[in-house]
Parts: C-alpha cells; sequence; structure tokens
C-alpha cells in the first residue's frame, strides 16, 4: 500500500527530475564559466606580461633612439667644426707661389733662430693628387738649440710644408755650429672636394 507521500512523489517526479538535470546543467555551466574565466585570466596575466615587455623593450628603444639622435647631432657639429678648421687651414695653401716669398720665410725664420743660412735653392715642382708640390734645398749653421728653434720658427711662418730630407750634422770643431741640410716640399694649389 501506498502512502499519500509516495504518490505524490510520484506525480511530481517528472518535476524533480527536471529540477535535478537543470541544478546539474546549472553546475555543470558554472564549472566551464570558471574554468574559461580561469583560462581567460590566465591568457589575459600573459598578454599583459607581454605588452609591459614590450612596453619596456619600447622604453629602451626610445632611449637608445634618443641617445643616437643626440650622437648623430654631436658628431655633425664635430664635422662641421672640423670642416670650418680644414678650410681655415686650406687658407694657408696658396694657389700659387713665388720662390722670393719662400726664400723670405726662411730667411725670417733662420734669422730669429739665430742660424746662418748657406745655401738656398728651389729643385722640381711636382703634382701630387690633390695639390702640387715645389722643393727647395736649403743649408744652414747654427748651434743645435738655434737649429730647434729655426724649426719652431718656420712652422710659424704662413706655409704648408713636409720635409722630405733632413740630416744635422755634428759641429766639425768642438764647440763649433751644427749643419742642417734640409729638403722642404711647400704645398700649393691644393683642391678639395668636400663631398668626397
Amino acid at each position: 500500500m501506498s502512502s499519500p507521500l509516495s504518490s505524490s512523489l510520484r506525480k511530481y517526479s517528472p518535476s524533480l527530475r527536471n529540477e535535478r538535470f537543470l541544478h546539474i546543467g546549472m553546475a555543470i555551466l558554472t564549472i566551464l564559466i570558471l574554468v574559461g574565466a580561469y583560462s581567460l585570466r590566465c591568457t589575459i596575466a600573459q598578454n599583459v606580461d607581454s605588452i609591459a615587455s614590450d612596453i619596456q623593450d619600447c622604453e629602451i628603444l626610445r632611449d637608445l633612439e634618443t641617445e643616437l639622435t643626440d650622437s648623430i647631432t654631436e658628431l655633425d657639429l664635430k664635422k662641421q667644426k672640423l670642416e670650418k678648421e680644414y678650410l681655415a687651414l686650406m687658407g694657408r695653401i696658396p694657389k700659387k707661389i713665388a720662390d722670393s716669398d719662400i726664400l723670405s720665410s726662411v730667411r725670417k725664420s733662420v734669422q730669429n733662430a739665430r742660424c746662418s743660412l748657406l745655401d738656398f735653392r728651389p729643385t722640381i715642382t711636382q703634382r701630387n693628387g690633390e695639390y702640387h708640390t715645389r722643393s727647395y734645398d736649403f743649408q744652414l749653421e747654427g748651434s743645435f738649440k738655434s737649429i730647434f728653434q729655426f724649426f719652431i720658427t718656420l712652422s710659424e711662418a704662413p706655409l704648408t710644408f713636409q720635409t722630405s730630407r733632413l740630416k744635422i750634422s755634428e759641429p766639425s770643431t768642438p764647440g763649433g755650429p751644427c749643419h742642417l741640410d734640409l729638403e722642404l716640399k711647400v704645398i700649393f694649389d691644393h683642391s678639395w672636394n668636400p663631398s668626397a
């Protein structure tokens, strides 16, 4: 014999079953939502870490770009300064030279150094790539100190030159003068191409 409770349970059992399925479905759906949320949270965390790393890389690149831009600007200013200095030095190189002007500069340097000019001879003119040179052989006498002073005063002359031969001989007598045999190549007619 069935009790009134069991008969009412049978009567409502499909509803209970549906309610149970609904609860199970809701539980599964909740679990899926939690798993999805966790996985989404992990993905977002990875993306945030990746974005933070990218931001740091961008900041490093920005700092490097700033440093390189400053270096380029500084180097460009140095280049302009060197070009100005070079052009100023180029102003010391004449288009043409006169042997009498060179002799005058050498005599002045010899007198300032208290030496004696023994011989002065212009020799050859040569083309050396971007410039010409005119060679001068000369000999002078003086103490070693005065010969040293001669080179100092010659370097202050408005000339640009190369020394191709230089020979200093000891005095032939004790306390006598040293002998200097020198070949100078004076540079002139220099051409300069700033785009090279």
